[in-house]
């Protein structure tokens, strides 16, 4: 040692002696162990600081991704359903509701499409959305609001840096951001953890861990002077053991013990590190089940139930409870109950009243039982369904605990309704066409295997259009509620009932003969025409008409079953409504055979130019001069050189999607013969078909077609059916709104025919009203139709609507219906149908 070495040492050791006073050797050695220990130390949390910041900012940006993930996955999702929701009730022209709705910002039609070249875009706040329905397109602005509950939850691991979620169409650099594209979008859902914040909490950490193990090293340092060296250090070679265990296995497999053979500080040094331990495995399985209950769409679908008794022993074993239970509560349903194997072991029941009346409109609270925890969770699914959940515990759970259950039933809520939106029918909450198919082909199979009979009944609301258009949609939903819930009360348990279309149902009865699905449709039809169905006091007739077909007459086909059970209730329409039905092979084989034979004569007759307008005079009432025709289509069939009179090819021509077709030959050739004939000034009545006025196009076509050949549309009256009328208001009414400024005359046929309603008297601007030939009969010995007419003409003249009686057969009739003051006439009293004018 060189005498400057020498010095040093000198100085340090009068240093210690006489300004520390530490005169044994040993108090020296204990005093140079710790000076470097402390510079080892300061050292050593220099380098450690650095190692855990680097090591906490990756972190943090890990954790930022997987929770900026996840929240733009559920807000993505619920952006979707939301837009879906807007575009159905677009489609179903619900504009007021649209924008009623307090989520939308924005709603207006545009004269172009928006040039963007994805779905959605961003700007101050709103989502804008633009859809394109029929000729118009409409800018949707939702409030991006309307996601914050899903994006701005702090639930999760990394809720401990306090992030920020914003949605933005950049993401910042400045700090630790993840930045989430939306899809078909040019925005991002933005998380951001600021760096001080994950500096503050690293270096607390690291300070923290160095604070315990300095102290702890001092302890052993200065017992180790009166103890055995190995003694003294055994805690901490079994601590370190263990750390490189963990390092090793794993959290989940090695657990710190210290704690239960001492109590000194590293006793409880191990405690908290097994307490540590315990509360990370603890979030790793939180997190993991709430990972699975978002993603598991499959276990979910396929069965509910199944998983829903998975998580709650999951949900038993994370927070150590001693069971749990979930309850669904249905207003329509009977109510389901779901225990954990905990709850099932220790006999727990619950009363499902007791538990609704203890909540009373409370969606969550902890009561205390014999020392005991009871927590009680509700979440509200639909207008129908709420899921109650039931938790026993020696312990009070803390709040994040009762944040983490709110978040896994969150979960639930969500995956029950994107499964009810694939399954169930929105209005009925019966099983939907989908699952219907699927449940059909399941019991075919079944019934298959074990050689039994299986039967279907497919049920149709009669006149339910005029139903829905003559009282509201509202008041057509209550009625197919009400038939919903006759059904159920009508079938066994072991049925499937759903609904198959807009107001057709269909009824799945496995084990069930055809003659015994006959008497059970039969007890569904009466029971339906029995219900009394008021609204407003007014008692509106229900009726059902029913098509059944069974395996033993049908043979073990879907497709064949229902083909069967449709021509069986298009047989029970035809021969009248409300009335059941099935067709034999035999039968089925002749009708399609006849159906396939109809289709080829018109078909052929189109594409052959054997559509023939025919012409029918009207007179008027006081002179009897011809003032106009009524053009009627005819079919010419040259093998038999004679005409096929309208109604025995219309039904068929509606059927197969033609006559609208066919009624634009009429028109096209009646109007050229008319114009060749030089009769441009008189009066023209086409019949429309329902198909014809649902297309506004087809005004403008009919109109060239005029202009092209010199004939005013102010001579043209297009007729409408009192009951095509009714089936659709609201189009009907757009539709004469835009003819008559063009320059039609608008008329309704069969005016007082079965439904017999004067509300397009009172808010259509039609021009003439044609009374049906049912109140023509014999009207002159008919007193009551007598009163019918006048009271319609006497309405008629207020309104400036002509009136014209149509199948005037007899001298006795003309007479009665001039004396009435009706202003124009039809019938073969006056001539019969030609294809020719004098």
């Amino acid at each position: 040692m060189g005498f400057k070495e020498s010095k040093i040492c000198f100085r340090i050791n009068y240093f210690v002696e006489n300004v520390l006073k530490a005169r044994s050797f040993a108090t020296k050695i204990t005093l140079m162990f710790l000076a470097l220990f402390t510079i080892s130390t300061i050292i050593s949390f220099g380098v450690l600081s650095y190692y855990h910041i680097q090591q906490s900012l990756k972190d943090a940006k890990k954790h930022i991704d997987l929770a900026t993930t996840i929240r733009q996955n559920l807000s993505q999702q619920k952006l979707e359903i939301f837009t879906k929701k807007i575009e159905k009730m677009l489609k179903n022209k619900l504009i007021s509701e649209i924008k009623s709705d307090p989520n939308i910002k924005v709603f207006k039609e545009i004269n172009e499409p928006i040039n963007k070249p994805f779905k959605y875009f961003y700007e101050n706040g709103i989502i804008y959305h633009s859809y394109k329905f029929g000729e118009s397109f409409y800018l949707i602005g939702i409030d991006e609001k309307m996601l914050y509950y899903i994006i701005m939850s702090k639930s999760g691991i990394v809720s401990i840096y306090n992030p920020d979620f914003y949605i933005s169409k950049t993401v910042s650099n400045n700090e630790i951001c993840s930045g989430k594209k939306y899809d078909n979008s040019d925005f991002y859902l933005v998380g951001c953890i600021k760096n001080e914040t994950v500096l503050k909490i690293t270096l607390g950490n690291v300070f923290k861990d160095s604070i315990i193990f300095f102290s702890s090293f001092i302890s052993i340092l200065l017992l180790s002077f009166f103890v055995v060296r190995k003694i003294v250090l055994f805690p901490l070679t079994f601590l370190t053991y263990k750390l490189e265990e963990i390092n090793e296995k794993g959290l989940e497999k090695v657990k710190f013990t210290l704690q239960h053979f001492g109590s000194d500080e590293l006793a409880k040094v191990s405690s908290l590190l097994e307490e540590f331990r315990k509360s990370i495995v603890k979030s790793n399985h939180k997190f993991k089940l709430i990972f699975e209950t978002v993603t598991k769409m499959i276990s979910i679908s396929n069965n509910f139930n199944k998983f829903a008794y998975y998580t709650l022993n999951r949900i038993d074993k994370i927070l150590n409870m001693e069971g749990s239970v979930l309850i669904s509560v249905s207003k329509f349903s009977k109510n389901d109950i779901l225990y954990s194997e905990n709850a099932e072991k220790k006999g727990i029941l619950i009363d499902v009243n007791q538990v609704i009346e203890k909540l009373n409109n409370k969606e969550n609270f902890i009561d205390v039982n014999n020392g005991k925890f009871i927590i009680y969770i509700k979440k509200e699914v639909d207008d129908d369904l709420s899921l109650i959940f039931i938790g026993f515990s020696k312990e009070k759970l803390k709040e994040e605990d009762l944040q983490y259950l709110d978040v896994i039933l969150s979960n639930f809520v969500y995956k029950i309704n994107i499964y009810n939106l694939a399954t169930l029918d929105f209005l009925t909450k019966i099983p939907n066409r989908r699952k219907l198919m699927m449940d059909l082909e399941k019991e075919i199979l079944r019934a298959k295997r074990f050689n039994r009979p299986l039967s279907i009944a497919l049920i149709d609301i009669d006149d339910f259009k005029i139903i829905n258009d003559s009282f509201g949609h509202d008041v057509g939903d209550l009625a197919l509620l009400h038939v919903v819930d006759i059904l159920k009360d009508s079938i066994r348990l072991t049925d499937i009932v759903g609904r198959y279309g807009g107001e057709e149902f269909l009824v799945i009865m496995p084990e069930t003969s055809l003659d015994g699905t006959l008497k059970a449709a039969e007890k569904i039809r009466k029971n339906i025409e029995q219900y009394s169905f008021i609204v407003n006091d007014t008692k509106i007739p229900l009726t059902v008409s029913i098509g059944i077909a069974g395996t033993e007459l049908h043979g073990y086909d879907s497709q064949l079953l229902l083909k069967a059970a449709d021509l069986g209730l298009y047989k029970a329409k035809k021969e009248g409504k409300n009335r059941v039905e099935f067709l034999t092979k035999d039968e089925i084989e002749s009708l399609i055979s006849n159906e396939f034979e109809s289709k080829n004569i018109l078909v052929s007759a189109i594409k052959e130019d054997r559509i023939v307008p025919f012409f029918q005079p009207i007179v008027k009432s006081d002179t009897l001069e011809i003032v106009g025709y009524e053009v009627l289509a005819r079919i010419y069939i040259p093998e038999e050189d004679k005409y096929l009179p309208a109604y025995k090819f219309i039904p068929e021509a509606i059927r197969y999607r033609v006559l609208e077709k066919i009624d634009k030959i009429v028109q096209e050739k009646a109007i050229r013969y008319i114009s060749e004939k030089n009769k441009k000034n008189i009066l023209i009545f086409f019949n429309m078909s329902k198909t014809f006025f649902e297309k506004v196009s087809n005004l403008d076509d009919l109109l060239l077609l005029l202009n092209s050949n010199d004939v005013n549309p102010n001579n043209i009256f297009l007729e409408v059916t009192e009951e095509e009328a009714l089936s659709d208001l609201t189009t009907l009414k757009e539709y004469i709104r835009y003819g008559k400024t063009l320059g039609f005359n608008f008329a309704i046929d069969d005016f007082g025919a079965g439904y017999s309603n004067f509300i397009y008297l009172k808010h259509f601007p039609i021009d003439l009203v044609k009374l049906d030939g049912s109140l023509i009969s014999d009207i002159d010995k008919d007193v009551d139709d007598q009163v019918i007419i006048e009271s319609i003409i006497k309405i008629a003249r207020h309104k400036n609507i002509k009136v014209l009686a149509e199948m005037v057969e007899e001298k006795e009739e003309y007479e009665t219906l001039k004396r009435l003051g009706v202003d124009y006439l039809q019938g073969y009293y006056f001539g019969k149908p030609t294809p020719y004018i004098d």
